[in-house]
């Protein structure tokens, strides 16, 4: 019984960590990773050089609802990622070599995110 309260806490710590990606190639595969890991739902603002067609065409196989919003304004190097709303990636494409972005599972972001795609789905 002890080891597996220990074992709770433990996961519940890293839930909340922030985790960086350096690089477009490592983000990139970080998204396909998270695209692919996704069992009910994506809510996602991608660059139009992000090539992830294939993981979203095979989440959608899946049964996944996906949500594209397009890049708002200038930033249309940002990207956005929600996996199942339990996983989140935020970081931009640009410059090619020291591009970040992260990824967490913290409620406060998630929870950011949620009303952010929210807002962008609805009407006016």
């Amino acid at each position: 019984m002890l080891a597996t309260s220990l074992d709770a806490l433990v996961r519940t710590e890293r839930m909340s960590e922030f985790w960086v990606v350096r690089g477009q190639q490592n983000i990139l595969t970080q998204t396909r990773a998270m695209i692919s890991d996704a069992h009910t739902m994506l809510d996602l603002v991608l660059p139009t050089d992000c090539d992830v067609a294939e993981s979203l065409a095979q989440a959608r196989a899946r049964g996944c609802r996906i949500v594209h919003a397009a890049p708002e304004g200038k930033d249309v190097r940002a990207l956005l990622l929600v996996c199942d709303g339990r996983n989140a990636l935020l970081g931009t494409m640009t410059p090619l070599d020291s591009c970040q972005a992260i990824v967490s599972s913290n409620t406060a972001l998630l929870d950011t995110l949620r009303g952010y795609f929210l807002y962008r789905q609805s009407p006016a």
